[in-house]
């Protein structure tokens, strides 16, 4: 009996061990992938996010609103004739649109694949907000999802929910979401519809004020 005893403790104690040896391995292996997927995304999204710029757009957080209609040889609108789209050799279409809306109190700038913003009262403070409709940080519109954006940045998103209402949209898609990173003055968020990036949003929270 008391050999049989023995035997059953002995089994009990090799398969706790075999359970806490399964487990430490998932969490190793989870650990791995999370370094691996770091490893592979070579872009340094925060470092970026506190100088202001989003790589791959010309115009940065603090560009002055003169600099940018100087970039793209902006030609106000008259009456008679609207601006001409040029497409100089650079690829970017330079006949862009500012417009002035909500009551006077902010700017948008319209690139086409991205809008600049700036608040009327900080004109002399230049650009606070940047929308990003295309790939950005190295991350793709349309396939990544909100998992490859946490796992490729070191740190805990400062802002992680579901969407209702966005200002810089004119409707607000269905199943909307943001995976937010707050770093120094600048906020940098990751849109997501139906769980695929849909543009990326760099902010100065400074200049960028409801009112």
């Amino acid at each position: 009996m008391k050999r049989c005893t023995a035997v059953l403790l002995l089994l009990t104690m090799l398969l706790s061990l075999a359970a806490c040896s399964g487990k430490e391995a998932a969490v190793a292996s989870s650990d791995t992938a999370a370094a691996s997927s770091k490893a592979a995304h070579t872009v340094d999204v925060l470092s970026y996010a506190v100088e202001g710029v989003i790589p791959g757009v010309d115009v940065a957080l603090g560009t002055y609103i003169g600099t940018v209609k100087e970039m793209y040889n902006y030609t106000p609108p008259s009456e008679e004739t609207a601006p001409p789209s040029q497409e100089a050799e650079d690829g970017h279409n330079h006949g862009f649109d500012m417009t002035i809306y909500d009551s006077y109190t902010q700017v948008k700038v319209d690139l086409g694949d991205t809008y600049l913003f700036y608040k009327t009262k900080y004109e002399g403070i230049g650009i606070s907000r940047i929308v990003c409709f295309k790939d950005a940080f190295d991350f793709q519109i349309g396939i990544t999802m909100p998992e490859d954006v946490k796992a490729a940045i070191d740190a805990a998103p400062t802002r992680e929910e579901a969407v209702t209402q966005v200002d810089f949209l004119p409707s607000t898609p269905a199943s909307f979401s943001v995976v937010s990173y707050t770093t120094n003055d600048h906020t940098v968020d990751f849109y997501f519809t139906d769980d695929f990036l849909t543009c990326t949003v760099l902010t100065d929270n400074r200049y960028w004020t409801e009112s």
